[in-house]
This record gives C-alpha cells, sequence and structure tokens, in this order.
C-alpha cells in the first residue's frame, strides 16, 4: 500500500482511542482532571497533522504528526518537531464495518473508527450558519422553520426518528460539517431553543425524568456524546449478559461519562 491509499483509508474519519485493560475490557482514554475533560480521539490530516477533535485536558506531544512507512508498511506518529514517537499497524477490519489500527508494543493500545458510520467526511466545505437545529422530517412545520431562522439557525430534517438510527445520522452530519458550532438536537419536534451553554449539554426533563429528545451543546462535546452512546449502544446489543435497556444505557453513559458537563431543565 502507498501513502495516497492509506490516506483514502484513514483521513477525514475520527478514531477513538482505546486500550485493554488488565481483564481485556476496552477502556477510553480520559486526558485532564477537570469535570468537562473528555476523551482522547484522533484525526489523520491529509497534510501529515493529526488533529483531536474531543475536547482533552490537554494534547499529548506523541499525536501531533503522522507519516507513513511503505518499506515496512507502518504509520508513524510523531511529536511538533517531528520526531517519531510511536508505530502501528494497518488498519483491519472488524465487526460491523468497523477497523482498527493496533499500535506495536505490549500496552495493547489501539484506535477504532466510529461504529455505525463508515462514510467519509467530505471534502468541500458547506456555507451556511454555525448553528443547526435537528428534526425528524415528520415533525417539520413551516412556521418552526421561520422561527427557528429568525433565531439564527439552520434547520437539518433528517428521515427517521427512531432515537439510535436519528442520533446516528445526527453524528453523521456533525462530522461531516466541521463549520458547525452550536447544535440543537430535537428528536420528537419540540422547536425549543432555550438557554445554551458553553462547555456544557442542556437536557430537558419530561414529567421530571430526565429525557434524550431535546438536548443541545458546543459541537465537539455534542459529538462526544454522541461517540460513546453509539459505541456503548454497539456493545449492549452484541452483549447476550447486558440486560440494560436503550434508557438504562443512556442515562448510565450520561452519569457516569459525562458527571459535571450536562444540566437538565
Amino acid at each position: 500500500m502507498d501513502k495516497t491509499k492509506l490516506k483514502a483509508l484513514i483521513c477525514n474519519k475520527i478514531w477513538i482511542y482505546q486500550f485493554l485493560s488488565d481483564q481485556n475490557n476496552t477502556v477510553l482514554l480520559y486526558l485532564g482532571t477537570e469535570k468537562n475533560s473528555g476523551f482522547l480521539t484522533l484525526e489523520f490530516l491529509k497534510n501529515g497533522e493529526i488533529e483531536i477533535p474531543t475536547k482533552v485536558g490537554f494534547r499529548p506531544a506523541e499525536y501531533r504528526l503522522w507519516d507513513f512507512d511503505e518499506a515496512r508498511q507502518e504509520i508513524i506518529f510523531m511529536n511538533q518537531a517531528g520526531q517519531e514517537q510511536k508505530r502501528a499497524q494497518l488498519p483491519e477490519d472488524a465487526i460491523n464495518g468497523m477497523q482498527i489500527i493496533n499500535f506495536h508494543g505490549g500496552k495493547k493500545e489501539m484506535l477504532v473508527d466510529v461504529p455505525h458510520n463508515n462514510q467519509l467526511k467530505v471534502e468541500s466545505r458547506v456555507l451556511g450558519g454555525r448553528q443547526m437545529f435537528f428534526l425528524p422530517r415528520e415533525f417539520f412545520q413551516q412556521s418552526a422553520f421561520r422561527s427557528l431562522s429568525h433565531a439564527g439557525f439552520n434547520v437539518k430534517l433528517l428521515d427517521t426518528s427512531e432515537r439510535m438510527d436519528f442520533f446516528n445520522k445526527v453524528y453523521e452530519y456533525v462530522i461531516q460539517h466541521p463549520q458547525l458550532d452550536w447544535l440543537v438536537v430535537s428528536r420528537t419536534g419540540d422547536t425549543a431553543i432555550n438557554s445554551l451553554r458553553n462547555d456544557f449539554l442542556l437536557f430537558k426533563s419530561a414529567d421530571e425524568t430526565l429525557a434524550f429528545d431535546w438536548f443541545s451543546g458546543k459541537r465537539a462535546l455534542l459529538i462526544e456524546f454522541l461517540i460513546v452512546v453509539l459505541t456503548e449502544n454497539n456493545q449492549r446489543q452484541l452483549n447476550p449478559n447486558d440486560h440494560r435497556s436503550e434508557y438504562e444505557m443512556l442515562k448510565q453513559v450520561l452519569v457516569e461519562k459525562f458527571a459535571g458537563r450536562y444540566e437538565v431543565e
């Protein structure tokens, strides 16, 4: 494989860093001691740089630049000075269309592309605003469109209202449009905007119960939430011993992984 073909495989995707615990469980790496510190993800850019799409407390020095050793068919990770830090294998196919990049060494580190999303990010940057409101098409009303437009929001209609499919389509769209900033996700047609909070996900309650039908937040944090939810749901469905309901899984993810980074109205 040459570098051009490798770019087509790994660039314009978000890769989640994971490692295997002593119990052979996959573990996300959260970076930082602040409550709003997220887990490590990498994005390979075609110019040889590496971006970290999720909000982390600090940027690891070993994930600044990348290159390809064609002779050894290995991906090279470098610091900002271009000094080699780590090496990894070419991507390998896994279950459900996922791909895994395994690092060399005894730590059992890997990069996993996001489940439920094998589409590459589009190359072109779309025109338009930085605020997006996501709605199922079945709930769309012209009056709501006008009010959201006046509030400075573009509206994206999705052809599903089934929760996980809706979340997945929101994720696919957001990852393809990096110019977006503020996002509102409304699965049941609620077109309220409410107050948007920096560094917080905002959820609504229904009948004094936390609901996952409306939430808002900044792009990086919302991407992180959707990645964790889609990954956890995929593992839940594959594990016959996992008897959590979808709602129980969502609530556990929010409480355990996003403590101090969400509010409920």
